[in-house]
């Protein structure tokens, strides 16, 4: 006897593996540049927050300013994507 749903489940896989396929070329530069702006964010409100503390300001408000410089890099790295589209 013929198992429908491990036939659809195969079917469905072996679909998902060729779309994976098709379209990573196109979806991998996507990643990596959102991988390294979060990176970057990160380390940016670290830095921030760590001299915040030791310069003497108080937890909260070394964690609004490490906030707001997460938010520049964020402007930021949405700005050069304006520009860089209207360019071309």
């Amino acid at each position: 006897m013929v198992n429908i749903g491990e036939m659809m489940n195969k079917a469905i896989m072996d679909g998902m593996l060729q779309a994976i396929i098709i379209f990573m070329p196109y979806i991998i530069p996507f990643l990596t540049t959102a991988l390294v702006v979060w990176v970057i964010k990160k380390i940016i409100e670290k830095f921030t927050y760590d001299f915040s503390t030791i310069s003497g300001d108080s937890r909260r408000i070394a964690r609004e300013k490490a906030r707001k410089m997460g938010n520049v890099v964020d402007m930021i790295s949405s700005f050069k994507d304006i520009t860089e589209s209207i360019k071309k």
